[in-house]
C-alpha cells in the first residue's frame, strides 16, 4: 500500500510550496518516501489560491487521481496538474469527477471532468442535480433566524419560521459569519441545526418542502466555540451531528433519536473516541480491539484495509503542536510515527 500525503515546504512561509509525496508499505511495514510533484499554494503573489492540499477534505479516484477540498485534480499517477479550477466537489460518477459552482459572479452549475479525455466542461442540461435538495438561504436578518427557499423561478417562501439563532463559524479571513448547520436527506427533506441564544444547546429538527416540522431530538449541554459545527455520513452511512467539532451525535431520523457518541467509525474496521481526554487524547481501536492513544486529527483520518493514517499532536500546558501523521498497520500490529511535521494534509490511500 501507498499513502499520500501533502506537506508544506520547509520554506513554505516565504516560497508557498507543499510537496505530494508516497510513503511506501510493504508487508505492513513502511519502507520508503518519495516525491511525486511540488506546487505552489498561491499565485499572483500570494493573492489567490493556486492549489491547496491543506483546506478541506482530499479524495482519491480510482487509485490515480487526487481531488483536493478547493477542487483542483492531481494526476498522482504521474506527477501532473490536470485542473486548476476550485470548485466544490460533489461526487465520482463512473469516469467523470462532478463540481458544482455557486458563485456571486459566474452563477450556479454543475460542472464534470472526465478522466478518460481529461476535459473540463460546464453540465449544458437544465435537469442535471448531482445535489440533492433545494435552493435555500438562511435569513440572519431576524432573531431567530429563518430558512427561505427558492423555486425553480427564483421565487422565494419562507420555509423555516424558527430556525434558532444559528452559531458563529470562525472564517479563513478571521469574521465571524453566522450559520445553521443543514443537511438534505434527498430532494424534499432536510435536517436542520436549531442553536439556542446561549448557544449551549442544539435541537436537530426535520423539515419537508410542505415546510411539515418534526423534532429529531436535541444535545446534551454544550461549550460553544468558533470551531463550526456540521452534519455528516459516517463510512457506515449514518447520519453524525458535530456540534463546535468536539462532541459528536447519531441523528436517526425514522426513530427521532439524537445520541451522543462514545466512538466514531472511520471506515475498515477502525474506530476513536469521539470526546477528545485531555490527558491522553482519543483512543483508537482497530475492528475492537485497542490499538493506541494519540491527540489526533479526527476529521482528517484515512483508512483502507489493515492500515489507518491520522494527523497527531503533542499538547503542552494547553497548546498543540502538529507532529505530522501516524500510521497503524494491522498487519505488523504497530504505530509508525512519519517524521513530517510540516503536514498540510493526508490524501489517502493507493496500490501500487
Amino acid at each position: 500500500m501507498v499513502l499520500l500525503v501533502a506537506e508544506h515546504d520547509a520554506n513554505a512561509g516565504n516560497n508557498h510550496l507543499q510537496h505530494l509525496v508516497k510513503y511506501y508499505f510493504a508487508d505492513g511495514n513502511y519502507t520508503e518516501k518519495q516525491e511525486i510533484l511540488k506546487v505552489p499554494s498561491t499565485k499572483d503573489g500570494g493573492k489567490s489560491d493556486y492549489i491547496r492540499f491543506d483546506i478541506g477534505d482530499n479524495s482519491v479516484f480510482k487509485n490515480h487521481y487526487v481531488v483536493t477540498g478547493i477542487g483542483n485534480i492531481i494526476d498522482a499517477a504521474n506527477g501532473k496538474i490536470l485542473s486548476e479550477t476550485k470548485d466544490r466537489f460533489v461526487k465520482f460518477s463512473g469516469d467523470s469527477i462532478v463540481f458544482y459552482t455557486n458563485n456571486v459572479f459566474k452563477g450556479k452549475y454543475y460542472s464534470v471532468f472526465n478522466t478518460k479525455t481529461e476535459a473540463y466542461a460546464e453540465v449544458k442540461s437544465v435537469s442535471f442535480k448531482a445535489i440533492p435538495g433545494q435552493d435555500v438561504e438562511v435569513n440572519t436578518a431576524t432573531l431567530p433566524f429563518q430558512i427561505w427557499m427558492y423555486d425553480i423561478n427564483g421565487k422565494r417562501s419562507t420555509l423555516v419560521d424558527d430556525a434558532g439563532y444559528g452559531e458563529y463559524r470562525l472564517t479563513s479571513d478571521k469574521r465571524l459569519d453566522p450559520l445553521v448547520p443543514m443537511y438534505w436527506l434527498d430532494n424534499n427533506n432536510m435536517i436542520y441545526a436549531s442553536f439556542s441564544v446561549q448557544k449551549n444547546m442544539v435541537a436537530i429538527y426535520k423539515v419537508n418542502t410542505g415546510k411539515v416540522i418534526e423534532k429529531i431530538g436535541e444535545t446534551e449541554s454544550l461549550s460553544p466555540s468558533s470551531t463550526g459545527s456540521s452534519f455528516f455520513r459516517d463510512p457506515e452511512g449514518n447520519i453524525i451531528f458535530s456540534a463546535y467539532g468536539s462532541s459528536y451525535y447519531s441523528v436517526d431520523v425514522k426513530k427521532k433519536k439524537v445520541q451522543k457518541l462514545q466512538w466514531l467509525s472511520l471506515g475498515n474496521g477502525f474506530t476513536v473516541e469521539a470526546q477528545e481526554n485531555p490527558q491522553y487524547g482519543r483512543a483508537i481501536r482497530y475492528n475492537g480491539s485497542d490499538a493506541g492513544k494519540y491527540f489526533c486529527n479526527v476529521t482528517g483520518a484515512k483508512t483502507t484495509n489493515g492500515f489507518l493514517a491520522i494527523q497527531y499532536d503533542i499538547v503542552i500546558k494547553g497548546q498543540r503542536y502538529t507532529q505530522g501523521v501516524v500510521v497503524w498497520s494491522a498487519a505488523a500490529k504497530k504505530w509508525f510515527e512519519l517524521d513530517n511535521t510540516e503536514v498540510a494534509g493526508i490524501v489517502g490511500w493507493v496500490e501500487e
